[in-house]
């Protein structure tokens, strides 16, 4: 898939197929309004407060606790980017979860990316440094740069996206028809490719659990800076 301006009637595709659509303004402004709106949006518990049923924005932005003009400017952009339905009302306007809001961004979904949305925030603060990469060739070495509050919220957003493909890589991946122990399971992994096995590839970094799920996540010994701790706990397989 990619992402690009779409017309809407045929006008508006002669309109870009002669090329006279200011597609960079669309590429920049539009898409990080867009972008922005949905991170808010979760963050400040817009989509989980229409999780029951809908609401007025009034009663969001109560629950929210936010300015209710400044909401009801959200969820109107909300809406137009299909994230929320409206319904007209004879009190007035009500706000309720479209498909994609409710399978994908409300916590308890079983395909929820709300921590994936929220790494956002801080992939936004390496995003902006992109020019100063391109000018010195310096990489930004993001792991050792993590405060403890980001890596925690970084191995959760990982975790977000590695669901999806789940399911099908447990069906892809070869494992034993009979039940190992901990230690066996190890020696089994171990006899893989690398990319399987942390003590032939790099050294893990921290260990987390969420739902019943065990995280590592891998990456090579970290040099502390100013703002990481010292030593992070570490687990071995």
């Amino acid at each position: 898939m990619k992402l690009g301006a779409k017309a809407e009637n045929p006008l508006e595709q002669v309109a870009l197929t002669v090329g006279i659509v200011p597609t960079p303004l669309l590429d920049t402004i539009v898409a990080l309004l867009l972008a922005r709106s949905v991170m808010v949006g979760v963050k400040l518990g817009i989509f989980e407060a229409l999780s029951g049923e809908p609401l007025p924005a009034a009663e969001v932005a109560a629950r929210c606790g936010t300015d209710l003009y400044a909401t009801e400017k959200l969820l109107g952009a909300l809406a137009g980017t299909g994230y929320l339905d409206v319904h007209s009302e004879t009190s007035g306007q009500t706000f309720a979860l479209a498909s994609a809001a409710r399978r994908w961004l409300l916590k308890e979904s079983a395909k929820s990316l709300h921590d994936a949305i929220l790494y956002q925030f801080v992939d936004a603060t390496y995003i902006e440094r992109i020019e100063d990469y391109v000018r010195t060739g310096r990489p930004l070495r993001i792991h050792e740069q993590m405060r403890d509050e980001q890596w925690e919220l970084y191995q959760r957003g990982m975790r977000a996206g590695a669901n999806l493909a789940a399911p099908e890589l447990a069906l892809r991946i070869p494992v034993p028809a009979t039940p190992l122990s901990h230690s066996a399971a190890n020696t089994w992994a171990c006899a893989r490719p690398s990319s399987i096995c942390p003590r032939r590839s790099r050294t893990p970094r921290r260990f987390s659990r969420r739902r019943g799920w065990a995280i590592a996540s891998f990456t090579a010994p970290a040099t502390p800076s100013p703002t990481t701790s010292a030593k992070r706990p570490t687990i071995w397989c």
